[in-house]
């Protein structure tokens, strides 16, 4: 099966913030995310965390039973600062079809709008713990560069780094 085009949608940030700290944000961010179901926002589930790792549910349908996609907040200490990265894992695609066989328009990643706003809520909540965090948001996230001080991450661009 192809990976969905956005499928590799994330985040990757260098930060002063502890990972602790990091955790605890990536989880009160999720906790207080209000579910807007009328305008595609489903609602994020904790299913998990540790003192590094926080994985999260995005939930939706009647009563938030049907899980829609899986996503990972990753902190590490990387050079004296702390590496945060998302990582998008299971996600549940719908397609729309011509009497119900034909397949026709692109598929739609199912709960994109409930991650990307985690991902704005979470990177915004991080920029005011520390104002000199380097965060990137990103459909085509190379989870594995930090970012640079110009907020592009590392190997993206390799006339700049001659």
């Amino acid at each position: 099966m192809a990976q969905h085009k956005d499928a590799q949608t994330g985040l990757v940030a260098t930060t002063s913030v502890s990972i602790e700290d990091v955790i605890r944000i990536g989880k009160a961010v999720a906790e207080t995310q209000e579910p807007d179901y009328f305008r595609g926002h489903s609602r994020i589930e904790v299913s998990d965390y540790g003192s590094e790792v926080l994985e999260l549910v995005v939930k939706g349908g009647v009563a938030y039973k049907f899980k829609h996609l899986t996503f990972t907040v990753i902190a590490a200490d990387h050079e004296g600062a702390t590496l945060v990265r998302t990582h998008m894992g299971w996600y549940l695609t719908t397609q729309s079809k011509l009497w119900g066989i034909v397949p026709i328009g692109p598929k739609t990643l199912v709960g994109l709008k409930t991650y990307k706003l985690f991902l704005e809520r979470l990177a915004s909540t991080l920029q005011d713990a520390d104002p000199t965090s380097n965060i990137v948001i990103s459909a085509t996230a190379d989870s594995t560069r930090p970012p640079t001080r110009t907020g592009r991450p590392v190997g993206l661009n390799p006339a700049a780094e001659s």
